[in-house]
């Protein structure tokens, strides 16, 4: 994919993408992330230029669930295992969290290829361990995530423990699944269902004939639209409530797209040569699976279109069409950006303000003394005083001293 590709080209239902495609324009690579739709999800951008020599790609996302902030980071780092190019990368990367712990203190939780076998006990492996024991990040993954040299390169590190991690084996990349489950105590998803009615069953029939039975004289009898409104709908809500009543409909997830038996068995043949490491014959069922799966998927729609007709379309049709809604991006302020700004508020006014008008007369400022004398006084004596003393005399007393009530022992 490239920039220029949109997301709802490469809808996955229930979930809402963000992506950062690689700029180089070559139509691969870049990071992406995942979420239901019933997060809410904003990215936070990185402010400044990165740092020199760095090739470090990276998204950053704010996962909101009710009212847990979770910061997830997709990131991906180039197998180029020079000192100079670890350390540049790794060094990006650590202002990057240093960033968002600044306006963040909920968990967060890094996950990607950054092709640093940890298994192993290299000068790379020994900088990143650094990285994450000094932000109390730890890394959940063991086990080979890279099938053909059996190293661990794939991490996922958070700084809230985990309640299960691990692999599972990927049947189209040479990478294995790397997964965790981050517990969020007393959290409970929002419930996804629909209230509507049915269309589809409507009897036009009966409908037309309960409208025609209705005394419409009074919209016609009427000059006011608002009471005609009223009275259209006062008719026709309860009819439509019965020859099509509103129901709510639990709305479950999505389910795997349907493929026929031929495209199973092509899985399987593509399968056994990942198995044996037969890389060519790999590529090729590769590419038979993909072109399978797509007219399985096609056939499948216009199968579902010709039964519902063309009332149902939208509804056949809308669980593969992306949203169009923007992705929202945090602003990249933080707290000392803030100071500065409201710091500069003051000398910035001052030479905005146009100095050519006529010059205005210097006030003096009032200076006053006073002083504060503490009196006992009984509730009694407060009302009748203030009911009796002239108002004269009682702000002459308020200016000379404040008198508070003082509970007698």
């Amino acid at each position: 994919m490239r920039p220029t590709t949109p997301n709802r080209l490469v809808p996955i239902p229930g979930y809402q993408l963000v992506r950062r495609d690689r700029p180089d324009n070559r139509g691969y690579g870049g990071v992406a992330v995942a979420a239901r739709e019933s997060l809410e999800l904003t990215t936070v951008e990185r402010p400044g230029p990165p740092v020199a020599g760095s090739k470090l790609e990276s998204l950053w996302v704010q996962l909101r669930a009710g009212s847990y902030r979770v910061m997830v980071c997709a990131a991906y780092r180039p197998p180029a295992q020079t000192q100079a190019q670890v350390s540049a990368d790794l060094d990006e990367l650590e202002e990057q969290i240093q960033h968002v712990l600044t306006r963040h203190s909920g968990p967060i939780v890094i996950a990607g290829d950054l092709n640093i076998n940890i298994a192993c006990d290299t000068t790379a492996n020994t900088r990143l361990r650094q990285l994450l024991t000094t932000y109390t990040l730890q890394q959940h993954v063991n086990g080979p995530t890279y099938r053909s040299s059996g190293s661990t390169i794939d991490v996922i590190c958070s700084t809230h423990r985990v309640t299960r991690a691990g692999i599972l084996h990927c049947t189209y990349s040479p990478h294995n699944w790397t997964r965790a489950l981050l517990p969020l105590p007393d959290y409970r998803p929002r419930e996804s269902a629909v209230t509507a009615r049915c269309w589809s069953r409507l009897d036009r029939g009966e409908v037309n004939r309960l409208l025609a039975a209705v005394d419409w004289s009074p919209v016609f009898a009427s000059d006011d639209p608002g009471v005609q409104w009223d009275y259209f709908l006062a008719t026709t809500r309860p009819i439509l409530d019965t020859v099509a009543p509103v129901k709510r409909r639990k709305v479950f997830n999505p389910t795997a797209p349907f493929i026929t038996s031929d495209t199973k068995d092509l899985m399987s043949r593509r399968r056994a040569a990942l198995r044996v490491q037969d890389r060519d014959t790999y590529k090729t069922l590769n590419r038979q699976v993909r072109s399978a799966i797509r007219r399985d998927s096609r056939e499948e729609l216009d199968r579902r279109l010709r039964e519902v007709g063309p009332s149902g379309m939208w509804r056949v049709a809308r669980p593969i069409i992306g949203s169009s809604r923007p992705t929202r991006s945090a602003p990249s302020a933080d707290v000392d950006a803030l100071n500065r700004y409201f710091v500069s508020v003051g000398p910035d006014t001052a030479r905005q303000v146009d100095t050519s008008g006529p010059e205005l007369p210097v006030r003096l400022p009032r200076v006053a003394t006073g002083r504060f004398q503490v009196a006992p006084i009984s509730p009694d004596d407060l009302y009748d005083g203030g009911a009796a003393t002239p108002k004269a005399t009682r702000n002459r007393q308020r200016s000379r001293y404040l008198r508070l009530p003082v509970a007698a022992s």
